[in-house]
Order: C-alpha cells, then sequence, then structure tokens
C-alpha cells in the first residue's frame, strides 16, 4: 500500500509525536489517548486515507500507539465526539455515513479550540485533518484558548494538497 506522506513528511511527523510525548508533564501509561479532528468540509474518501494512513504511521512507530483510545471529533455545522475502535478507521466503517458540507457552514475555529479545551483535555495528542489548514480568523483569542497545555499538543495537516 502507498502511503499519502512522503518519508521526508513521515519523519517530520514521527518527530513532531515524539516531541509531544517527550513533554515536561506528559506520562505514558498502559493506554494513551489520541484524539482525531476531522474536518467535515473535506470529502470522506480524504479523511478515511489520511486518519488510516497515520494510524499505520504511528503504530509501526511505537508501542505506545498499539492500545489506544481514539476520539474522533468531527468538525462540521457543530463540533461532535465519539469514542470507537481503531478498527473503524482501518476498516472504513466511520465513514459510510460521512457528509461532505460547506465551508461557510461548519463552525469556527474559537467553537472547535473551546471544545478541545474542555473535553479533550486527557488526550496526548491532537491531530486535525483539515481541508486546507487552520487558518485562524482571530488569533487572540485563538491563542487564548490554545493556552497552556493544547497548543504544544497539536498537530495539523492539512489535506488539499495531497489529494488536488
Amino acid at each position: 500500500m502507498e502511503s499519502l506522506f512522503s518519508i521526508v513528511e513521515t519523519k517530520q511527523f514521527k518527530n513532531e509525536v515524539e516531541r509531544i510525548l517527550h513533554l515536561p508533564g506528559c506520562v505514558v501509561k498502559n493506554t494513551i489517548e489520541l484524539t482525531f479532528v476531522l474536518d467535515k468540509a473535506m470529502p470522506g474518501e480524504w479523511a478515511q486515507a489520511a486518519t488510516k494512513d497515520i494510524l499505520s504511521i504511528l503504530k509501526r512507530h511505537s508501542e505506545v500507539f498499539r492500545n489506544i483510545r481514539l476520539n474522533v471529533v468531527t468538525w462540521g455545522e457543530k463540533v461532535t465526539q465519539d469514542v470507537i475502535p481503531t478498527a473503524q478507521i482501518v476498516m472504513g466503517s466511520y465513514f459510510d455515513h460521512w457528509e461532505e458540507i460547506e465551508d461557510k457552514k461548519r463552525a469556527g475555529e474559537e467553537e472547535l479550540y473551546s471544545f478541545l479545551r474542555l473535553f479533550q483535555a486527557r488526550s496526548k495528542i491532537v491531530i486535525v485533518f483539515s481541508k486546507d489548514g487552520l487558518q485562524q480568523q482571530n488569533e487572540a483569542a485563538c491563542k487564548k484558548l490554545l493556552q497552556p497545555f493544547l497548543g504544544r499538543k497539536l498537530i495539523n495537516l492539512p489535506l488539499c494538497q495531497k489529494f488536488l
């Protein structure tokens, strides 16, 4: 199976994951919590391919990712959360009922960050799969919501250049 990410991008991603896992106060025990944020403005095929690829990269990278609790946050008109087994991502069944929405209908980034701050504080790593990347409209408010911890464990993966 061919990877979406080049060898260099994979190495950069692994380095970013290692940086996050070695932050002061980041204790890794038996089960690690991982959060995927999926932008509903991108096609389901993009999300399915990218999440499956990232999961396989993580599982090959370290023994820590063999047993994870996966939180999937969908960022659409509302921000919602599901806790699912990784097999649903690998098999693709999570994306069976995926409905793409317009960028204009998507909730704002401030709403996403406040949701992540409230409900995903326990996650060690938060990976955002977005169509065009995160463009912060209100930079001061977003920066405040990312403090003190969320900004250090957030990885942004814009997928537009991968599929177009």
